[in-house]
């Protein structure tokens, strides 16, 4: 009796949800508010390269305001990235919350920054929250 052959694995191409490789196309004005405490603290944009996080004018202002995070020290200058920065990526629900949220909401699952945007400005964890901005 012969011994038939392990089936070949099929490889597929590792994209994370928070890079641009897998990010949905972008559609002109994609932004959103960051809100530190409930304070404007700055504006996360989905750009063509990637997502950019700049810093309120208002909220730099304010010496006594922390930074929205420790990898995002205060600074006028925009910070780009091609990844979704991690500390809006640690808002993001998992598994099969994430699933759950996305069949729900009838989200993209690859669209980080849509998931973001829809359900990250209520009752999260911690203190940053991100709304649709206007």
């Amino acid at each position: 009796m012969s011994r038939r052959p392990p089936p070949a694995r099929q490889v597929r191409e590792h994209t994370t949800p928070y890079s641009v490789a897998a990010a949905v196309p972008v559609p002109p004005g994609d932004r959103a508010h960051v809100l530190r405490a409930g304070r404007l603290a700055g504006v996360l944009e989905r750009t063509a390269r990637g997502f950019r996080f700049s810093y309120d004018g208002d909220y730099l202002r304010d010496m006594g305001l922390p930074p929205v995070s420790l990898t995002l020290p205060r600074r006028a200058e925009p910070y780009d990235s091609p990844h979704l920065f991690a500390c809006f990526a640690a808002v993001l629900a998992e598994g099969a919350l994430a699933a759950e949220q996305c069949r729900r909401l009838r989200l993209d699952e690859r669209d980080a920054f849509g998931r973001l945007r829809a359900t990250a400005g209520g009752d999260v964890i911690g203190t940053l929250h991100v709304v649709p901005a206007p």
